[in-house]
């Protein structure tokens, strides 16, 4: 019959025994190498900046009042084009002025 296994030790909290004369501590941090025929690595994205944008307007008995943050660093809409598309999907009458109201309001 085998003799029963040694308990298991407790774990030490003591610390690393130090370094040798021969041996070296490995930095902490890392180094990027570029390699030869990539293109240099892009740039990382601007952080949005959102400006909080209050609509109020009255316009043949119709009142408008919309709240919304816009990032004005964002150029994939112009404020006309992002009027004409809150006009459009609200169905208002009259769009080219509420159009021509929101696009100040957005500048």
């Amino acid at each position: 019959m085998a003799a029963p296994a040694p308990p298991p030790s407790a774990p030490s909290s003591a610390p690393p025994p130090p370094l040798s004369s021969g041996s070296r501590r490995l930095p902490l941090y890392t180094t990027l190498v570029r390699l030869p025929g990539l293109p240099p690595p892009l740039p990382p994205p601007p952080v949005p900046t959102l400006v909080p944008i209050r609509i109020d307007v009255d316009i043949g008995g119709i009142h408008l009042i919309d709240s919304f943050s816009i990032d004005p660093h964002d150029s994939s809409l112009t404020p006309e084009q992002w009027a004409r598309q809150l006009c459009a999907d609200l169905e208002l009458p009259a769009p080219q002025e509420f159009e021509r109201r929101i696009a100040q309001s957005i500048r």
